[in-house]
């Protein structure tokens, strides 16, 4: 496999795990934040049902109010006439003010729960923004930090990159000028001259044996 091939893959397996790393961590967040709005979901079907429990309880002390104020009226108006009862109503006042008291209880439990429910729901949807804000920001940020380590690692290879480059436009080159003339270089002079000096002194010796054959006999 060449160089350029392996930079390839390199660089498809860096960007192939960002992506992945990206993905993971934001759906994990997202994960979290579908959960947190669940909860979110929850408290408000629970808020729900306190209010209309809240809303029950008291129109029936209001209710009760209105009987406790009858039984009065009455207890007051026949007193005169059959006291026994005008006790009675005053018996019935009394059960309607002890279950008016129940009541109130129960109202001022709910309204408790009711008010949490409203401080929760509000914490909730405060951290949700949160969550999602925080989200978006390091989403940025690692896909910004992902990037700038990728291009790094090109940046390792740039000289290889360009070489791959320049042996591409060296190719172009040549085939947009056709077949190049190749001029063979000129020979270099003190080289030419050495030659015939050699050789000059070569020709001298041979003139020497030739005209003195019998000097090596002897010799």
């Amino acid at each position: 496999m060449n160089s350029f091939k392996r930079l390839i893959i390199s660089v498809k397996s860096q960007i192939d795990q960002v992506t992945e790393g990206l993905e993971n961590h934001e759906a994990l967040a997202e994960a979290a934040i579908q959960e947190v709005e669940l909860l979110r979901k929850q408290n408000c079907q629970h808020l729900y049902r306190l209010g209309k429990s809240k809303a029950r309880e008291q129109t029936l002390i209001d209710r009760l109010e209105e009987e406790l104020n009858r039984w009065r009226e009455r207890a007051i108006r026949i007193r005169a006439r059959d006291e026994n009862k005008a006790l009675e109503c005053v018996k019935r006042m009394k059960d309607t003010e002890n279950r008016i008291k129940q009541h109130r209880r129960v109202l001022e439990k709910i309204t408790r729960q009711h008010e949490q429910a409203l401080q929760d729901l509000s914490c909730i949807d405060g951290k949700i923004d949160s969550l999602r804000n925080r989200k978006l920001l390091l989403s940025a940020r690692q896909t910004h930090g992902q990037a700038s380590s990728v291009m790094r690692s090109l940046a390792d290879d740039e000289d290889e990159l360009e070489a791959i480059f320049d042996r591409w436009e060296e190719t172009v080159a040549v085939s947009e000028c056709g077949k190049l003339d190749v001029v063979p270089p000129e020979p270099d002079l003190d080289d030419e001259f050495r030659r015939e000096e050699e050789q000059a002194e070569l020709k001298s010796m041979l003139d020497d044996l030739t005209r003195n054959p019998d000097l090596d006999e002897e010799a």
